[in-house]
This record gives C-alpha cells, sequence and structure tokens, in this order.
C-alpha cells in the first residue's frame, strides 16, 4: 500500500528496490557464465521484472506525490500573492495619512487639545502604537515576499523533480521491455528441451524426498529422545522420593505406557524459554543469508517453463552469489547434519520445539549436539556450475508441522 506514503518513504522504498534489482541482475549474469539456458536464468529474470514493475509503480506514487506538491504549492503562492496585495494596499494608505498629517505641530496640538492627562497619554500611545504597526506591516510584507520566492523556488524544483521522474520511468519502462523480450526467448529456448526439463524435475522431486525422509528421521528422533528425557528425569524423581523414605506409595507406580507415540517434543524450562523467544520474533528474524532474492515461494506454484506442471514447496528458495556463507536464524543446537546422496548436504537446527533446515550446503562448519547462536555462519551453500546457480533451501518446522518462512523471516 503506496499511497499515503511520504515523498521519503517511497525515495527510500526506491532506493531498496534499484539496489535489488542490481544483486538481481549480478546473479543473472553468473547464470550467463554456463553459455546454456536454464530455468534458474528464467526465474531470475521474472524475479527482475516483478522488480521493475514495482519500481515503475513506486515512480508513479512519487510522480503522484509531487503533483500534490505541485498543486499545493501554487495555491499557497496564489494566497501568498493576495496577502501581499492586501498588505501593500492596507501600507499605501498608511503612507497616505502619514503623509497629511506629517506636521510634527499638528501632533503637538492634537495632544495639548487634550482635557485631561490620562486623554493626553492615550493619544501619545496610540502614535506610538502606530508607527509600530506601520513597521510591522512593513517586515509583513517582506517576509511575504520572501515566502514568495521560497515557495516559487520549490514549485520549481518538484517540476524540475517531475521531468526527472516522468524520464527515469520511460527507461526503466524500455528496460523492463527488454527483459520481458529476453525471458520469452530463452522460455522458447528452453521448451525445445522439455524432455530433459522433464528428467531434471523428476531428479529434483526425488532429491527433495530424500531431503524429507531425513528431516522426518530428525524429527521423530528429537521427540523421541525428549520424550526418553522426560520419562528418565520422572524416575529419577521417584527414585529419589524412595530414597527419603516418603510414602510414595502412589507416586511410586509406574506410569501405564502410551498406547500412541508422542508427536511433539517435549521441552525443558531453558528450551520452553527458547521456543517462546522464537515465536515471539515471528516476522523478525533474520534471514539465512546475508544477501539473497526469493527464488521460490513457499507452497505450490506452477513450473518457470513447463505448462500445467505444479510443483511444490516445503519451504522457500533463496538465491545468492557463489560462495555465500549460511547464518543460523536464531539460538539454537544442531540436531542433523546430513550428508545427501546428490553430495550436497543440510543442517538442522533446533530451538525448543522449532527447527530451521538449511539444504542444498557445499559444505557445514557445525556438529550435531553444538550450541550456535543467532547469524552464526553454520556453512557455504552449494553452486551447480552447469546452470550457474547458488540456491539455498530453507525451512521451518515446528514438532512435524510445516510453517511458511516467509511469515516469520523480516521482510
Amino acid at each position: 500500500m503506496l499511497f499515503g506514503q511520504s515523498k521519503e518513504d517511497l525515495q527510500k522504498r526506491k532506493k531498496q528496490i534499484e539496489n535489488d534489482i542490481r544483486y538481481t541482475n549480478r546473479l543473472i549474469n553468473e547464470t550467463k557464465k554456463s553459455q546454456r539456458t536454464s530455468t534458474n536464468q528464467i526465474v531470475l529474470v521474472k524475479k527482475k521484472i516483478e522488480q521493475q514493475e514495482k519500481y515503475i509503480q513506486t515512480i508513479s506514487h512519487e510522480l503522484h506525490t509531487v503533483d500534490r506538491e505541485i498543486i499545493e504549492n501554487t495555491k499557497q503562492i496564489e494566497n501568498l500573492n493576495q496577502q501581499l496585495v492586501k498588505l501593500k494596499d492596507e501600507y499605501a494608505k498608511m503612507i497616505y495619512y502619514a503623509y497629511l498629517n506629517r506636521r510634527n505641530y499638528d501632533r503637538m496640538m492634537f495632544i495639548l487639545s487634550s482635557d485631561n492627562f490620562n486623554q493626553a497619554y492615550r493619544r501619545i500611545r496610540y502614535f506610538q502604537q502606530y508607527s509600530s504597526y506601520r513597521k510591522r506591516q512593513a517586515t509583513l510584507i517582506n517576509e511575504t515576499q520572501e515566502s514568495i520566492q521560497k515557495k516559487n523556488q520549490q514549485l520549481e524544483d518538484s517540476k524540475n523533480q517531475k521531468i526527472s521522474l516522468l524520464s527515469v520511468q520511460q527507461n526503466e519502462k524500455v528496460k523492463l521491455s527488454k527483459d520481458q523480450e529476453s525471458k520469452n526467448k530463452a522460455l522458447g529456448e528452453l521448451r525445445q528441451k522439455e524432455k530433459e526439463l522433464v528428467q531434471t524435475l523428476r531428479q529434483k522431486e526425488k532429491e527433495n524426498q530424500q531431503l524429507q525422509n531425513a528431516i522426518a528421521r530428525i524429527i521423530a528422533d528429537e521427540i523421541r529422545k525428549a520424550e526418553e528425557k522426560r520419562l528418565a528425569e520422572e524416575k529419577r524423581i521417584r527414585d529419589a522420593k524412595k530414597a527419603k523414605g516418603a510414602d510414595v506409595e502412589t507416586d511410586t507406580k509406574e506410569p501405564p505406557a502410551s498406547s500412541k507415540p508422542a508427536t511433539t517434543i517435549s521441552l525443558t524450562p531453558e528450551e520452553k524459554n527458547l521456543a517462546n523467544s522464537f515465536s515471539s520474533n515471528k516476522g523478525k528474524l533474520p534471514w539465512p543469508l546475508e544477501k539473497g532474492v526469493i527464488s521460490a515461494g513457499f507452497g505450490e506454484r506452477n513450473h518457470p517453463v513447463l505448462a500445467g506442471v505444479v510443483i511444490k514447496n516445503n519451504g522457500i528458495d533463496i538465491a545468492t552469489n557463489k560462495g555465500s556463507s549460511v547464518r543460523a536464524i536464531f539460538d539454537g543446537v544442531i540436531s542433523g547434519v546430513v550428508n545427501l546422496p546428490n553430495g550436497t548436504k543440510a543442517i538442522i537446527v533446533r530451538h525448543g520445539d522449532f527447527l530451521s533446515v538449511y539444504a542444498n550446503l557445499q559444505s557445514a562448519t557445525v556438529k550435531v549436539n553444538d550450541k550456535v547462536t543467532t547469524r552464526q555462519n553454520i556453512g557455504t551453500v552449494y553452486t551447480d556450475d552447469d546452470e550457474g546457480k547458488t540456491e539455498l533451501h530453507f525451512e521451518l518446522w515446528q514438532n512435524k508441522t510445516l510453517l511458511n518462512p516467509n511469515q516469520w523471516i523480516a521482510k
């Protein structure tokens, strides 16, 4: 929602989009080094087109704001000119009156002809106030003239800014048109390789299933370990009561075994505090990368090239530059470092009953049970040199429930 934003806010937003476009261009150039068109290139060009459309939209709103400024300044100049005419007219009448009564003798006779002292004093004060009023009128005329000059300059600046913005907007529309042509050309090339793309998609789906199986095993293992820890602590308490000779006839009875396996991670008080802190930072958690653009969002979406093919994403994919480090999004403990069959790694960090997953890594700098802190580097993103693609896959879970990372990390 851009309407109602100040010009400063719009300029700040525009600057951020400019930075995003420059960074996306950098990623696109990296994909071009592979010497072949890839789906990643299509995704990034689409992302750039989205950014350019936002940029043009922001300029349109900024132009709207400048137009309002021009209208407002024009009205204020008209009002100030009317005030100036009125002030000058009043001042001219005062000067004329002063000219008619310019002799000091007339003033003196007017004062001396007073009936008493009080009347004479009031007449003296009248001449003093009249003189002061004349000075104030002259000052107001000067101030109004200065205000008009200032408003005229502001009006001129706004008009020049509008001309500049219109020029930038036109240039951006030309760039947008060229990028759309580039995207359509690349799409045409890729659609001629449909069999190869389908084969690649099936391989990606297989790799994703392997990742999901690994995540499920680790989550189940975390639930099992937490449950065993809880039961062991309950047994320790009962044994301690026995040792003290307390009447624990009821307490010492073993709790009935549950026929249903635990589905959530049992938390210690410390882990509960960590989970609550994690939850309270929803929408404010840092990115798992220092820089990047979201190349694939959460949930189902159409394949960028293959018509009628829907793909599902359990997290988000973030395109970044080669050699980028992965960062933990919050304090936690390493639950798993998984070696996947395709040669990449995945790291799972537990934050109470929340788990963050960082996949498609070249290397990991942590091991299981290591404690990590917010923004700590934990590994490096893998680069696919064939496609010129460096992309992190990131997921969020709470126990066995999949979460949308877009709702948790900062915008």
